[in-house]
Formats: C-alpha cells, structure tokens, sequence
C-alpha cells in the first residue's frame, strides 16, 4: 500500500476541521473510456483514475484499451479496475494484463473471495434505506479500503444521485479503513459531502462528464477550484 497512501497521511478523527479536511481529500475519477480524457484527467494531478469493467456499464472499457491508456499515464496516478460478481480468475487476469493498483468490487462478492485477491483491494457497499454499517467489518482484516455507493431496487453504482449521508454520519467512528465516497457527487454538493463524512476520497463519475463515459476536464477542474476557494477562507 505504500503507492497508494503515500501521498498524505490520514488524520485522527477527531482532529478535522472542515478545511483540513479540504487539503487532505483524495480525488478517484471513475468511469474512464477514452485516452484522451485519461491524459487531460491526468494533469490536474488527482489521486487515482478508475477503469470500469463491467460489461453492463455505458462506462465499460475492455482490457486492451484500458492497458494502452494505463501504460502511458504518469506513474504517480493510481489505477483502480472496477469489477462485479466477475469469476476470481479474471479479475487476477485483468489486473496483471492492465498493470492495476487498486482492484474495486462493486458486486456481491465475499470475503472469503477478497482475500484471495491479496491487498490492495476497495470494497464497494450500496447504501440505501436498509444499509447496515456492520456489514463494513465483516472484511476489515481482508480490504484496504470501504467505498460507499448510491442503491435503488438492488443496483448500486452508476446512477448519478448522493445517498442520504445523514444515514451513515457517524460512520468513521465505526470503521477501521479509509472511506471513499461515491455517488452523484458534483461541484453543487462535493464541500457539503466532505464536511459531513470526512473521507479518505471521493469518487467521481457523472459529476465531471458532459455524457456516460466522456469526461470532462473542466468540471473537475471547477471542483478542484471550490475545494481550494474553502481552504483558503
């Protein structure tokens, strides 16, 4: 892990402010498809680019375009390969093939399966009205990182939309791994969700893109410019 956390270390959580809490978040762009959104990404120096290989997703990239685009990004910007309910040996294949950092499992998968993964691994959960904290410490000893994703009717991920924080406020209290926090984060709501769960990094997606898979520089450069206007106040 020490590619991925060396950058900043993360803070007890009793000591943030609201503007430390600016300097210190991470920034995950997720739902890459093309290089040249990739290479213009890269530039505003964010922290990972997420790759999604789900076949289902109108953000899915196949393994061999996926590995173009990684080799030639700085070596600085984790790469993250979004996977769900895909068999254990393609996920092994997929990350050694694209040369990955992070594997992120957006499925129904257990444990027992992130374990034999090794490290390096995020495990995403869908919160909506029934979502249970506890269920996060059920792969402490197995995940290096818990990622919180908007559900409806059973899917998570992808739908644009910001669960209800207020749910899960206290939830830092409860967890022993860094949080990332995704869904319909945009430049109208990215202060207010990183003052109300303090996460390690948020993950953005149809936030930053002007249609499904086509990114956006200048909207993450628009967040990246609020986040830097509310350190300095």
């Amino acid at each position: 892990m020490e590619k991925v956390l060396s950058k900043q270390k993360i803070p007890a959580i009793n000591s943030w402010s609201l503007k430390e809490e600016l300097k210190l978040v991470h920034i995950k762009v997720c739902g890459i498809t093309s290089e040249e959104d990739a290479f213009q990404i890269a530039q505003t120096n964010i922290w990972a680019l997420g790759f999604i290989f789900v076949e289902e997703s109108p953000r899915f990239i196949n393994p061999d375009k996926a590995r173009q685009i990684i080799w030639n990004l700085p070596a600085s910007i984790v790469k993250v390969g979004v996977f769900r309910n895909h068999p254990l040996e393609d996920v092994q294949f997929v990350r050694s093939f694209c040369s990955l950092d992070l594997l992120q499992l957006h499925g129904e998968e257990p444990p027992q399966f992130c374990e034999k993964l090794g490290r390096n691994v995020i495990k995403a959960f869908g919160v909506d009205e029934s979502f249970d904290p506890s269920v996060l410490e059920d792969y402490a000893k197995v995940v290096d990182f818990y990622l919180l994703d908007s559900a409806q009717r059973g899917k998570s991920g992808g739908l644009g939309i910001p669960f209800n924080w207020d749910k899960i406020k206290n939830i830092k209290k409860q967890i022993s791994r860094p949080l990332i926090v995704a869904g319909g984060l945009r430049k109208e709501n990215i202060v207010a969700c990183i003052q109300a769960l303090q996460p390690f990094a948020v993950d953005l997606n149809s936030g930053v893109e002007s249609a499904p898979g086509k990114k956006e520089a200048r909207k993450l450069v628009e967040i990246i410019q609020i986040l830097e206007k509310e350190v300095k106040k």
